[in-house]
């Protein structure tokens, strides 16, 4: 708020400055001239820029159009511009006639000696190569991003400097009136980007809203002054006030030199991008860059002409810094790709599962190189000795082509395992690349047989655990058979016939990793249909289970096992009934089973140290990796423990249904 109020405040003190001295923008013919008596006038500055008229310096000015010049409050008296008028002067003694035109006054100012006009012309040079360094380390290659915006606002004050370059350096003025306006233009955009950044469009259009209230006479200078003006309200606040000052400088003075200090302002309110950008870049990004601005410079000396010379110039330090970067960048890609291989080469040993280290290594080498696809070719002895295979290059390949997957563009060895097959994308592997690609290739070898040795001790470590299951659940089998041969021979009779289903049954669950529930909810019935007879009306058993059972496989015995803890650690121990309640639910992703009792109660802290309910847990977390739960809940009174199944394909199911090599056992 502070700087828009330095802006309308200066803006206010021009505006009625220019109410009082009646200010309007005259005509001129090129010259300063300074009254020598009360009818005579001497020639004392003259414009570079209209060095091609008859006047030299230090001309008196005695008649226009044969009229004395004792009236005139200044020469030449024209009231517009393009008129013509005889001068009647003295040079060393001479009388001479010289016809003169008037031109309309130029909004920008214009140098009113040589040395001005050099001074202008290199100060603004300098600015503009300032302005491209700018550019050139705070655009975000590689360095500090400035963001679009102030990039944008940055580029178009650029632009404003290169046509008040170009206005400076053409001599000849024939293209004057259309530099000065693309460089004001460039410069209100800039300073509407800077509004739009700081959410004050309105400001930035205020020049265009004024536009139709103004004399057409005006219009030009007007909109000249509040468009450089503008960048006033936006700047740091330091700056800002700075700006401001030169600003109403110049409109007073109209000098050029100072348009040269506002853009020096106006660049320097990067400063801090800059130094942050020059923190993080490496001297040898700095050097690249600075070369591609000196083969700018050297290119602008191909040009004749002003214009030329500028194109010249933005074109070869355009190329060179695209080249340049270009170079940079494919360089950086390739360091970055071999990068990845070091990177990722440790990883390939973290991945116990051979289809996530197979996925994992796919994603490496699309990563690093586009490979469209990759196969494993296993194969009998060692491929360590042997050198890896490009068709490129004519050699037989080290395999038959004929049974594979696909046509394969590179055969890479893998000691003690087979061979790697891969097949270009956008991206051609080249020698360097396959010399790079070599220890990845043993790396993947090498994890290879790490997870075939996981995956067969998972099997052995899979195989321990249900075989620890079947011995405890025949043994209190047995006993209950034997308990009842004295006291009831007819139904220990028809107890043995149940048994032998169960124990078919039971043996080949004991060969399997998991069952259908349908197979183990009927051996759960056989099993409780032995203890029912055992312990009559002391065991309440209600099912809850779907007519048509789900497709769901389970491992063996666990529904058993849950039955099993509530006999021997409720109605067991108790002499009231016990009930118990299996239920099976079906939901959208999971099914869940649950065993419920009202007997004692479970203590939660000793879950674990149950051999067989720790086997089930293990056996979950193995099988099901972490998407099968066991829950145990404390009732009062009572225990709910919950199996929690994900919903999965028959075929999926059927997968883990490997036969073991021998009989389990299952054991609590």
């Amino acid at each position: 708020m502070k700087r828009l109020l330095w802006l309308f405040v200066i803006g206010g003190a021009i505006g009625i400055w220019h109410t009082f001295t009646g200010w309007y923008p005259p005509p001129t013919d090129g010259g300063v001239w300074n009254p020598s008596d009360s009818c005579t006038w001497v020639l004392a500055k003259k414009f570079p820029a209209f060095s091609e008229n008859a006047l030299l310096l230090g001309d008196k000015l005695h008649r226009i159009d044969y009229r004395k010049v004792c009236a005139p409050a200044r020469i030449p008296p024209a009231e517009k511009p393009h008129q013509l008028f005889l001068y009647e002067i003295s040079r060393r003694g001479e009388i001479h006639l010289v016809f003169v035109e008037s031109l309309p006054a130029f909004p920008l100012g214009w140098p009113t000696s040589e040395v001005e006009y050099h001074w202008t012309l290199h100060l603004t040079l300098g600015i503009l190569l300032m302005g491209a360094a700018f550019l050139l380390f705070t655009s975000g290659g590689g360095g500090f991003s400035i963001g679009p915006l102030p990039l944008l606002r940055l580029m178009s004050y650029i632009g404003a400097f290169s046509f008040l370059w170009l206005l400076w350096a053409d001599r000849s003025g024939s293209s004057r009136d259309l530099w000065a306006a693309v460089a004001v233009s460039l410069w209100g955009m800039g300073a509407l980007l800077h509004a739009a950044e700081e959410k004050l469009v309105w400001l930035g259009m205020l020049p265009l809203i004024i536009l139709p209230f103004l004399k057409q006479d005006l219009t030009k200078y007007l909109t000249t002054e509040a468009l450089l003006g503008l960048p006033a309200a936006f700047l740091p606040q330091g700056i800002a006030l700075l700006y401001a000052i030169a600003w109403g400088a110049w409109v007073v003075a109209r000098l050029p030199l100072i348009l040269s200090l506002l853009g020096a302002l106006i660049l320097s309110s990067y400063a801090s991008h800059l130094r942050r950008t020059l923190r993080l870049l490496p001297l040898w990004r700095i050097g690249l860059s600075l070369s591609a601005l000196g083969i700018g410079i050297l290119s602008s000396f191909l040009g004749k002409s002003a214009l030329h010379q500028l194109l010249f110039g933005g074109m070869g330090f355009a190329l060179s810094f695209l080249l340049i970067e270009g170079g940079r960048r494919l360089f950086q890609a390739r360091q970055q790709r071999v990068r990845l291989l070091e990177e990722r080469l440790p990883l390939l040993w973290e991945k116990v599962e051979r289809a996530e280290l197979i996925r994992f290594a796919e994603e490496t080498l699309r990563l690093y190189a586009a490979i469209e696809q990759m196969s494993l070719q296993k194969a009998e002895g060692k491929a360590s000795s042997l050198r890896p295979w490009m068709r490129r290059t004519g050699e037989p390949p080290p395999i038959p082509l004929e049974n594979l997957p696909f046509t394969p563009d590179v055969i890479l060895p893998l000691p003690s395992y087979g061979w790697l097959l891969l097949k270009e994308g956008t991206y051609k592997l080249r020698p360097d690349d396959v010399q790079r690609l070599s220890p990845f290739a043993a790396g993947l070898s090498i994890a290879l047989r790490h997870a075939e040795l996981l995956e067969a001790a998972h099997e052995a470590r899979l195989a321990a655990l249900r075989g620890q299951l079947s011995p405890h659940f025949l043994f209190n089998a047995l006993n209950t058979l034997q308990s009842l041969v004295g006291e009831d021979p007819a139904l220990a009779e028809a107890l043995m016939s149940r048994l032998g289903d169960l124990l078919r049954r039971s043996l080949s669950h004991a060969r399997q990793m998991t069952v259908p529930l349908e197979e183990e909810l009927a051996l759960v019935r056989d099993y409780l249909a032995i203890e029912k007879q055992r312990f009559g009306e002391r065991l309440k058993v209600s099912w809850k289970v779907p007519e048509v059972c789900p497709p769901l496989h389970i491992p063996p015995f666990s529904i058993q096992l849950l039955a099993e803890n509530v006999i021997k650690h409720a109605v067991g121990r108790l002499t009231r009934p016990v009930q118990m309640e299996i239920a099976v639910t079906e939901e959208t992703e999971v099914i869940t089973i649950q065993v419920v009792d009202d007997g004692p109660g479970i203590d939660l802290s000793r879950l674990r140290q149950s051999v067989g309910l720790s086997n089930l847990i293990h056996r979950l977390e193995q099988l099901y990796h972490g998407e099968a739960q066991l829950l145990a809940e404390r009732l009062n009174p009572g225990t709910r423990v919950t199996l929690i199944f994900p919903r999965r394909s028959q075929e999926q199911d059927a997968h883990t249904d490997n036969p073991a090599k021998g009989p389990s056992v299952h054991e609590k």
